[in-house]
């Protein structure tokens, strides 16, 4: 890890704390309450739904700062890729196993179960927590080929192209369209088009354009950094209420898609900030944090559905006291996770005052994602 990247610690440990929280969270939440604040202030939950898109630039950024400090880049970004795509190839093969053979079985082995894989598992995802993942795989290869073509400026453009593209499929600028040109609705109720909607927001509407945006930052990270925050604040105030006041006046009852324009700037904004963020307390319990933040991730939706079928209640219709008591529950399990995981880390850890010398010996084709070699020279 170059000493450059270390004063980023803070400010991206505790982003990706909270949103570790807010997935779980997202999985409890009231179904009804939801849909009714969707309903009453359209486009504030899709306006407030940064996380991922922050979770996409931290990405792009660290990416960024791997691939440009490693001796070789290519095998970086190809072992990056490599981690990734396994990690998630396991929750597919997990998924199927569970889900669509048993899915296969009780139809007499018909075709219909094996329909929806595409949509599935290059789409929406295995499990709703991971549906990020082809995306930001897709994302971080086409930076990579466009930063070492140094080709970025025509990336900037095909990104704003993919952006608007996803918010005319499945985003708030359809609502414009449909109001402006009602001719074309009947092209939106085409079959299968709301899954070409879907991964159109995914790859070109969020993975892409924010990931490119975060490998742009790392780039012209002084640049960045020296812009003040009120700019910040009065371009995302402006833009954020200005698609308010279009949605209020366009929208004449419950509607639903996937992005807002507000994303954007709302994003970069939150990005901004976590690069600013500062604090001896989160630099020192940096690794117990993450350590805790992937448990949370990649655990939380299997310790969930474990509590309610154990307390015999549906995850789709919680009542508030039951979604507290599903939430605590899998609180202290993911704590008590974490400390079985740092325990048995501890006991492989090597000797001390050879961490260092072990970090530098790593072989470029062996890296783990995140992992920043020093560069030659």
């Amino acid at each position: 890890m170059t000493n450059g990247l270390r004063r980023y610690y803070p400010g991206i440990t505790i982003f990706k704390l909270i949103g570790s929280l807010l997935v779980m969270q997202n999985h409890i939440r009231l179904s009804d309450t939801y849909m009714e604040l969707n309903q009453q202030l359209p486009g504030l939950v899709q306006a407030a739904s940064m996380v991922v898109p922050c979770f996409y630039m931290i990405a792009g950024f660290l990416a960024y700062q791997g691939w440009h400090h490693a001796r070789e880049p290519r095998r970086y970004v190809a072992a990056y890729l490599r981690w990734v795509g396994l990690i998630y190839m396991f929750f597919c093969l997990l998924h199927f196993g569970t889900v669509v053979v048993p899915q296969l079985v009780a139809s007499n082995f018909s075709l219909q179960p094996l329909k929806v894989l595409f949509e599935r598992y290059l789409v929406r995802g295995p499990y709703l927590v991971l549906w990020f993942i082809p995306p930001l795989l897709f994302g971080i290869f086409v930076s990579y080929v466009l930063d070492s073509r140094q080709q970025l400026r025509k990336g900037v453009w095909l990104a704003l192209a993919g952006f608007v593209l996803a918010q005319v499929l499945n985003g708030s600028l359809r609502v414009v369209v449909e109001a402006w040109f009602p001719a074309v609705i009947p092209l939106f109720q085409l079959k299968h088009m709301y899954l070409l909607g879907y991964a159109t927001a995914n790859y070109l509407g969020v993975g892409f354009p924010f990931i490119l945006g975060g490998v742009l930052v790392a780039k012209y990270e002084d640049v960045f950094l020296q812009i003040r925050a009120r700019k910040f604040v009065i371009l995302t105030g402006l833009c954020v209420g200005t698609e308010f006041m279009l949605l209020g006046w366009f929208v004449q009852g419950p509607l639903q898609y996937q992005l807002a324009v507000s994303m954007l700037p709302i994003s970069v904004f939150l990005f901004y900030g976590v690069l600013h963020i500062q604090s001896a307390g989160i630099r020192k319990y940096h690794k117990l944090i993450n350590t805790y933040s992937m448990v949370v991730y990649f655990t939380h939706m299997f310790l969930i559905s474990l509590n309610a079928w154990l307390l015999g209640w549906s995850t789709g219709h919680l009542s508030p006291l039951q979604a507290a008591v599903c939430a605590g529950l899998t609180f202290l399990q993911t704590v008590l996770l974490t400390a079985l995981f740092i325990l048995f880390t501890q006991k492989k850890r090597q000797p001390a005052g050879s961490e260092e010398a072990g970090r530098t010996q790593v072989p470029q084709d062996k890296l783990m994602p995140g992992a920043l070699p020093a560069r030659k020279g």
